[in-house]
């Protein structure tokens, strides 16, 4: 059993931590400033020193004592925690008065991440990350490690998980570039031109402009500057690569990820440009992975991203989606484009739609985008006028079809077509007329299905 780094439990439990030393420390300090004289008065009959260095010195021993205390305290903790990889999973012993075993199969194992936090960054020290392919508690995290430990250790377990035999340096070969390091002015400008942030922006001029509405501004800087940190800070230094069929997504300023995807595993791919970020050409890519995302309960320095580009020209967001996606690029520009449809679609939304989609009727169709080998189309759901964009979803991956019509739309002959991805994960083809959803989802029904099994990365 491997140990982890000594400094681990002070590091998980710094915030607790540091609420009894402050408590212990005000109560200590209590005393002593209410007998302050007796006690330098005490203390410089012993030594020759004044009373007041005698007051500092008296503080730094109490600082020293809590330190040593809560140092030795840690051990007990420290030396009941370890990991090790073991033939068939990946075993990870932590607790001293209950003890908790945790284990993570390799042929069960979504992606590999390290992540470096801002405090344990602070003593150069990260987190092993391995997500599984479970319910809502699929992580399993190995912390602390330094950073060379917690890279190597990366290497390995996916070296293991991918049955190689060869030196694990084989997959940290140099990778093929996918994104390059979008620039720090691209994502402030991004992010401050953001629909939300121009709400937020808005809302506070309001609310600044009537002093009866002070109290307000509180409540709105605690959630909107956490916001809006978080949104510069998963996208600073963003920078993507291929690396052995491994989508390696680097980023972050305060906190630094290094996240795996799995090429294989990517089920469907988003491309959308907010408003406002029309007049720069901007656009950016999600994607969806079983895996990442199924946990709502985990705050979001917990789960790993789904965007592959933050910010980015048109062209580089359909060339990276086709890359994704096993598709031509030039296919995907012609029938994928999410500013137009190309000559080839298949449905649309009809006239008499435009009751329940005055804004985006012109702009709802689904087309499909064939492979580079021949099997299973990508289907491309296209909607949005104000704010544009494109679902892509391999035609395999599509786990549950529903034909869904509300009062309205069946009094007008319409429907939607749903297509149920990996858990959490619903996309729709909304208001097609009555004979082309049954005639898209009677399609989608004779899609191929791939086998039941347990695939490693491929």
């Amino acid at each position: 059993m491997k140990r982890v780094h000594r400094l681990t439990p002070i590091l998980k439990a710094w915030s607790t931590l540091l609420a009894v030393l402050v408590g212990i420390g005000a109560t200590l300090f209590n005393f002593i400033g209410s007998n302050l004289k007796e006690i330098a008065e005490k203390v410089s009959t012993y030594l020759p020193i004044h009373s007041g260095l005698a007051l500092v010195l008296i503080v730094l021993a109490v600082l020293v004592l809590m330190f040593v205390v809560v140092w030795f305290s840690s051990y007990i903790w420290w030396k009941a925690m370890g990991y090790s990889l073991e033939e068939e999973e990946i075993r990870l012993e932590y607790g001293v008065i209950s003890k908790t075993l945790r284990t993570a199969r390799y042929d069960r194992i979504q992606a590999v991440d390290v992540h470096e936090d801002w405090l344990p960054r602070l003593f150069g020290l990260a987190s092993v990350r391995v997500e599984t392919a479970g319910g809502s508690d699929s992580v399993l995290e190995i912390a602390y490690l330094e950073k060379k430990v917690a890279a190597a250790l990366r290497s390995e377990i996916i070296a293991i998980h991918r049955g190689h035999t060869a030196e694990v340096e084989e997959v940290q070969a140099p990778g093929v570039e996918l994104v390059p390091t979008v620039p720090v002015q691209r994502s402030l400008v991004a992010a401050a031109i953001h629909g939300s942030t121009a709400i937020t922006v808005l809302a506070f001029i309001f609310v600044a402009a009537f002093p009866l509405l002070w109290p307000l501004l509180v409540p709105w800087l605690a959630g909107s500057v956490p916001w809006l940190f978080r949104t510069v800070d998963r996208s600073y230094q963003f920078r993507a690569e291929l690396k052995d069929e491994l989508i390696e997504i680097h980023y972050g300023w305060l906190n630094r990820r290094r996240q795996s995807i799995p090429l294989g595993r990517v089920h469907a791919v988003e491309i959308m440009q907010p408003t406002l970020w029309r007049f720069l050409g901007w656009w950016q890519v999600r994607i969806s992975i079983a895996g990442y995302g199924m946990n709502l309960e985990k705050s979001t320095s917990e789960v790993g991203t789904t965007v592959v580009l933050p910010v980015g020209e048109k062209g580089l967001a359909i060339w990276l989606a086709a890359v994704m996606l096993d598709v031509d690029p030039e296919a995907l520009f012609r029938d994928g484009d999410p500013t137009a449809y190309g000559k080839r679609v298949l449905y649309r939304s009809p006239q008499r739609a435009r009751l329940l989609s005055p804004l985006d009727l012109e702009k709802q169709a689904v087309t499909f985008v064939p492979r580079r080998e021949l099997g299973e189309p990508v289907i491309a759901l296209h909607v949005g006028r104000i704010r544009r964009r494109v679902k892509l979803i391999q035609a395999e991956h599509i786990q549950e079809l529903t034909l869904v019509r509300g009062p309205v739309s069946g009094a007008l002959g319409l429907a939607d077509v749903q297509l149920n991805l990996v858990p959490g994960i619903l996309m729709t083809a909304p208001q097609l007329a009555r004979e082309d959803a049954d005639e898209l989802l009677d399609r989608l029904r004779q899609r191929k299905l791939p086998r039941l099994a347990s695939p490693r990365v491929q």
